[in-house]
């Protein structure tokens, strides 16, 4: 077999995991819905579609268009020890990223909840899901090192189990524990931190604590010109 059937059946079967992976995610979230709509109050599922068009584009600016840096900067050089630098500091940019928006919402709570809802009476809803964008961010950059070793499969089933734990333990606090928005997000919460759990362990051998301020800047002068773009995109979704 040449090299060029070699590559295209690999691509094949890589496009074939991911594909898996987010048609299943899909689904999983489409089964969802009609429980939802059935066991919350017209204003409870309005309060967590405005929180997730929320997250949606507080998730966009803590990716700050990080993931096709770090594939660039990653697969642009055979150094091993270069190629560290380049994990360390993506991995300290979607951290702080995410920390920023995350710790105002801490904060503030009850400010954010009323400009947003018209109503302090979410504030706490609000911190958790500040806990969930630190989480899900980690989540995301582990899903980029699962992709820079082409590890398809793992990273395609990883995504499946994570947002089956999400939605079940959303769907058993709502329906079960009857505790509306609060009980959806803090389903989404603790599935996430599952996922985040499972997902250290799978990438623990790339785990990088060194950061290179140098390398920091490379990301952020390649990342930062592509967010609105990916703005746009986002908000045409919303």
């Amino acid at each position: 077999m040449n090299k060029s059937l070699r590559a295209i059946l690999s691509l094949s079967w890589q496009s074939v995991a991911y594909g898996v992976g987010i048609l299943g995610s899909q689904l999983i979230v489409y089964l969802m819905l009609p429980f939802l709509t059935r066991f919350m109050s017209r204003e409870e599922y309005g309060v967590v579609t405005v929180i997730t068009a929320l997250y949606a584009f507080l998730n966009t600016l803590t990716n700050a268009g990080l993931p096709a840096a770090t594939y660039r900067f990653y697969n642009d050089s055979h150094n091993e020890q270069d190629r560290k630098l380049t994990i360390g500091g993506s991995q300290f940019l979607f951290f702080v990223f995410a920390a920023i928006p995350a710790a105002c919402i801490l904060i503030f709570p009850g400010v954010t909840s009323v400009l947003l809802l018209g109503s302090a009476q979410y504030a706490v809803v609000l911190q958790v899901v500040a806990c969930f964008l630190i989480i899900d961010t980690l989540n995301t950059f582990g899903t980029i090192l699962l992709r820079i070793d082409v590890r398809a499969l793992v990273s395609s089933i990883h995504s499946i189990i994570l947002i089956a734990c999400k939605t079940g333990l959303a769907l058993l606090f709502v329906i079960r524990f009857d505790m509306g928005v609060l009980g959806y997000w803090l389903g989404f919460l603790i599935g996430e931190f599952i996922g985040l759990i499972i997902m250290v362990w799978l990438i623990r051998k790339k785990i990088v604590f060194k950061v290179s301020w140098n390398r920091v800047w490379d990301l952020l002068k390649f990342g930062l010109p592509l967010l609105p773009a990916t703005l746009s995109t986002t908000m045409l979704k919303l």
